[in-house]
């Protein structure tokens, strides 16, 4: 967990988890996507995404972003997708 100062106080966060290949899949298909559609959405080469899913684990921003996804399940994409 980490422990980040902002301006209104300190906030912990935990840290993204780290998702396996098939996890990742999962999440893609939860929203009915293709690995083109996704890898869009999450704004990685569809290259990129197919390491993912074939085992080598994103890092940084991206695991974040497929923890928020995970979570807000179909939500994300409604209050997200003006920001495409």
């Amino acid at each position: 967990m980490a422990r980040i100062g902002t301006v209104k106080g300190w906030i912990e966060i935990e840290k993204p988890k780290e998702f396996t290949g098939l996890e990742i899949q999962q999440i893609r298909m939860s929203f009915g996507c293709t690995r083109e559609e996704f890898a869009q959405i999450l704004g990685v080469a569809l290259s990129t995404y197919g390491y993912w899913e074939a085992g080598k684990p994103p890092i940084g921003p991206a695991r974040r972003l497929l923890s928020l996804m995970r979570s807000k399940g179909e939500k994300f994409l409604e209050e997200d997708i003006n920001l495409i």
